[in-house]
């Protein structure tokens, strides 16, 4: 992909002026991104943002901002990204201006850099563990939330399209991996004697990857918030069930905990470990974001903790690289297509002037048509919408051909301002 590392830093741009919209100004659709993640800076400021950041703020802007024209929120299990699709440069500057703090760590991409940022995370290679693939359905979800107020979507087909692509990619590599896989392995390398016992504190899809990652090396006993697991799994993983509520009793004896649970906040704490002999060792690998467990447990007790931040590994699976490949093809592709669309409603309006002026220099020429024979009238009138469509005819395709090239989007732009109907006079 040709331009595809402006990572720029950002810059507090809070208070920027914002411009009144004029009715015949062409919609210079822009995509931006700002991606705060463990590969931008350290756990705890993401954690921070996450906990600040609110989807209200999104709607917010979208209602309050006129050259803002969709948004959307993508979040994982290490990390959290705003797009954006803009009409006017001053509306990204408002939008840095909604971004938690500080805002240092927070990494920007534009426009085709964007799209194939998505599409790496939708194929997993920005992920903890490289090449996982749950992060399909978490890129998926975001594109369903997109809040628009385009006629047709911008980032929707964008969200969805790197979703299909990573999949299709995917089913054909070797290189899927989970951080389940990754916490659990890590569990395993951690933890004492043969066959632990192991906590795992949630029953959702993570969780249930991390007991059957565990299953055939430990005694594993899993926690659920409301509904236990199937008997089905827990048969065919040997898994014992519990409520959530018995975390400090499951504790007691526990040689190691993992947690993965989704927005719970701190779920372990001094108060947690109340049952336990304090001399005990115990190995917490942490899965959440925020994090589940509070770091103050390990004071003074031979406590090991294991965030996320601990568990990036940098292996790149077989296939990964061929992948990224193949990822990249099909972003270059989506962007194409989403430049074309965010082209047509300026070129529907140059060809609505051009018509329009047609229209009126026929009516200023009345008096000299009004002696035409209804052929004669009819000739002059295919005529002149001959001449409109010759005249534009070129010049637009030429410019729905112009690449993503950074001298060519700047000829693009111009062009577009060059021959933007001019604004109604007062």
């Amino acid at each position: 992909m040709g331009t595809r590392s402006p990572l720029l830093a950002v810059e507090n741009v809070a208070g920027s002026p914002r411009p009144a919209p004029s009715a015949r100004t062409p919609e210079l659709l822009r995509l931006v991104a700002f991606e705060r993640s463990l590969a931008t800076g350290p756990l705890e400021r993401l954690e921070r943002s996450t906990e600040e950041w609110s989807d209200e703020r999104a709607h917010a802007a979208l209602d309050l901002d006129p050259d803002l024209r969709e948004i959307a929120v993508l979040r994982t299990c290490h990390r959290l990204e705003v797009y954006a699709v803009v009409a006017a440069p001053g509306a990204i500057a408002r939008i840095e201006a909604l971004l938690p703090r500080p805002r240092a760590g927070w990494r920007r991409w534009d426009g085709v850099g964007a799209v194939g940022h998505v599409y790496r995370v939708a194929g997993g290679l920005e992920s903890l563990a490289v090449g996982e693939r749950e992060v399909q359905t978490q890129v998926r979800r975001a594109g369903g939330r997109v809040v628009s107020r385009l006629p047709t979507g911008g980032l929707g087909p964008i969200f969805a399209g790197a979703a299909d692509a990573a999949a299709e990619i995917g089913s054909r590599s070797d290189s899927g991996g989970s951080i389940a896989k990754v916490g659990a392995a890590r569990m395993l390398e951690e933890v004492g004697p043969p066959f632990p016992r192991v906590v795992v504190a949630g029953s959702g899809i993570v969780g249930r990857q991390v007991a059957e990652a565990l299953a055939p090396s430990a005694h594993v006993t899993i926690l659920h918030r409301s509904h236990p697991p199937e008997e089905a799994f827990l048969r065919a993983t040997g898994a014992r069930a519990a409520p959530l509520s018995r975390l400090a009793e499951e504790l007691a004896l526990a040689d190691g905990l993992v947690t993965a649970l989704k927005s719970a906040g701190r779920l372990v704490g001094v108060p947690e470990l109340v049952h336990r002999d304090p001399s005990r060792p115990l190995v917490v690998v942490d899965l959440g974001l925020p994090r589940n467990v509070d770091p103050g447990v390990s004071v003074g007790r031979p406590i090991r903790r294991i965030d996320l931040e601990q568990l990036r590994s940098s292996v790149r699976p077989p296939g990964a690289d061929q992948a990224a490949r193949e990822l990249d093809a099909a972003a270059d592709r989506a962007y194409s297509a989403f430049r074309r669309a965010a082209l047509e409603p300026f070129v529907a309006e140059l060809w609505r002037e051009a018509e329009r002026l047609r229209v009126s220099e026929i009516a200023r020429a009345e008096r000299y048509l009004e002696t035409l024979q209804p052929k004669e009238r009819a000739s002059v009138e295919k005529l002149t919408e001959r001449l409109v469509r010759r005249i534009l005819a070129g010049p637009t395709e030429r410019l729905r051909a112009l690449s993503v090239a950074e001298e060519e989007s700047t000829v693009r732009e111009l062009a577009l301002r060059l021959f933007a109907p001019p604004a109604p006079g007062p």
